[in-house]
């Protein structure tokens, strides 16, 4: 592929429109200015890899940003390892496996010079391998690679989700998180990596009745505060949604704690205040901003109505910010913490629901207040026209790391990204 032709690498520059939190994007000689980001290559062969919502497909390590891809093969397609060329921004495959599977979405989760990826399988043809995977990798500083480690993958769990979400608390007990037939369900490491307790229903409130699929409710889980696992869920399992108020829920396990200890809070209640899309990023410990981020979407309908949110979690209570409303049209909202200079990052898709490009807005995390509007592209093309799904990394972000999101166009099955500096 002639990437001379095809990549366009967005700048960001300053101006009245970053005084108000959307940054505006210059271009490089030539470039054509409909166009910002990079077009990688082609994922011919499956469905919407960068998806789901609350998971991640990305981290940065060893000075250099990773992500788990689908590339195309004469049999189908496998996921792999692949590092993100700095200086090229295109996409290298290093050979590593991840899951041969092609109907699958990852998760991936970067501790130190380990990193754990979880797959599972948003189809309903019963058929199908629909096992939830889990894989352990381990980091090679000298070949700069990844190698799995023996024993993996282990299967975690069974059947149709729209995603599996993992984290790591502080104990070294990694914890997966999915929603299988209307129940919110769980299950993490036990004494090895390799050896996981059977998946039990969480034990609070509605998470045995949520909305099962298909367009069911999700999940998702994060370590957060230096000493607990939370997951959050949504609750749209409601018999007339305009009358009978929605939930976005949070559990919280102290890390330690009985696999029956969760306390539960409601981060949103209200009609329509639900939708199955969720994304969690935990502050550093003993922030005084507060503890947790999640991105979420509503399902209202009035045009000046929120429907994507920023809820911030301080003291033991949840606040939201509106991020966009019903008439600005976002969907698949993520977000992504620049702890340096204490700046809160949210991506989105545009418009709903078809794709079309990926923005994104920015706001201060200590005066969270996104200025109204679509926001500012950050993966735009003149050649894919429904571009969505944007994904992120786990990982908060500075000066070292810059922003990568990478997303895909299911049109043209073709990965696209971007890469901005801190």
């Amino acid at each position: 592929m002639n990437r001379s032709s095809k990549r366009v690498r967005g700048i960001i520059v300053a101006g009245g429109m970053a005084a108000c939190g959307v940054l505006a994007l210059a271009f490089p000689a030539g470039a054509t200015p409909t166009t910002v980001g990079y077009r990688d290559f082609s994922y011919a062969g499956t469905t919407a890899p960068t998806a789901d919502k609350g998971q991640s497909k990305l981290w940065f390590h060893d000075s250099r940003w990773w992500g788990v891809l689908f590339r195309p093969t004469p049999s189908g397609g496998n996921f792999y390892i692949h590092r993100l060329d700095a200086t090229t921004q295109s996409w290298v495959s290093t050979g590593v496996l991840v899951d041969p599977r092609s109907n699958v979405r990852p998760d991936a989760l970067s501790h130190g010079s380990q990193l754990y990826v979880a797959s599972s399988s948003p189809s309903p043809n019963a058929t199908l391998d629909r096992t939830i995977k889990f894989w352990r990798y381990s980091y090679d500083r000298v070949a700069k690679t990844y190698h799995v480690d023996p024993g993996f993958p282990t299967t975690i769990g069974q059947g149709q989700t729209e995603g599996v979400v993992i984290d790591r608390d502080s104990k070294g007990v990694v914890w997966a998180t999915f929603v299988t037939n209307g129940k919110v369900k769980v299950t993490h490491t036990n004494g090895s990596d390799a050896l996981w307790v059977k998946p039990y229903q969480l034990p609070v409130g509605t998470a045995a009745t949520v909305k099962p699929e298909p367009d069911g409710d999700v999940s998702a889980v994060v370590h957060y505060g230096g000493t607990k696992t939370g997951i959050m869920w949504s609750n749209q399992a409601v018999a007339d949604p305009n009358t009978q108020p929605m939930h976005f829920y949070f559990a919280v396990h102290v890390d330690g704690a009985s696999d029956q200890s969760w306390t539960l809070t409601t981060a949103a209640s209200g009609i329509r205040v639900a939708d199955d899309h969720i994304h969690l990023q935990a502050l550093p410990p003993g922030d005084p901003a507060g503890s947790l981020l999640a991105a979420v979407k509503t399902s209202k309908t009035v045009s000046t109505d929120p429907l994507n949110e920023l809820l911030v979690l301080r003291a033991g209570t949840w606040k939201p910010y509106t991020f966009g409303t019903v008439g600005d049209g976002h969907t698949r909202p993520i977000v992504q913490l620049d702890a340096d200079n204490r700046q809160v990052y949210m991506f989105a898709t545009s418009r709903c629901c078809t794709g079309g490009s990926i923005l994104f807005k920015r706001t201060s995390l200590d005066a969270i207040a996104f200025p109204p509007g679509k926001g500012a592209p950050f993966i735009k093309s003149a050649t894919d026209f429904h571009i969505s799904d944007a994904s992120g990394t786990k990982q908060r972000l500075g000066h070292r790391t810059g922003v990568t999101v990478l997303a895909g166009d299911d049109q043209t099955d073709f990965y696209l990204h971007n890469y901005q500096a801190l």
